[in-house]
């Protein structure tokens, strides 16, 4: 598939592979309309997401990077997780209460830092 476009570059694979096996197959003119109106409107996604990156030098560095931005946030999360599991005490006999029995003066400083 050519695509004509300034950016072609910043065309991803996910894109590519749902115009190939999303495209209506029914007859010749059907797959010719959707295939040109497919292209059209990846090609505009193409342009908006170029004029962000251009735009903000922090929003292009998170979409360039968004696989290794998901993979930081699921990182965190399972950190406060486990930060949560070993060190939250609750009192057995109010296990209702909101506040947790915390006997660490870290916790707390570790905990916002993660970003909770």
């Amino acid at each position: 598939i050519h695509f004509q476009a300034e950016h072609q570059s910043r065309l991803l694979s996910s894109m590519r592979e749902e115009l190939k096996w999303q495209v209506n197959r029914e007859t010749p003119a059907d797959k010719i309309r959707d295939f040109v109106d497919r292209a059209k409107n990846i090609q505009s996604d193409i342009e908006y997401h170029a004029s962000i990156q251009e735009g903000n030098q922090i929003l292009g560095y998170a979409i360039r990077h968004s696989m290794l931005l998901r993979q930081l946030i699921l990182l965190l999360t399972f950190a406060i997780n486990l930060l949560i599991l070993f060190y939250w005490g609750a009192d057995r006999d109010d296990l209702f209460t909101q506040q947790p029995t915390v006997n660490h003066a870290w916790y707390r400083t570790v905990f916002l830092a993660l970003g909770s």
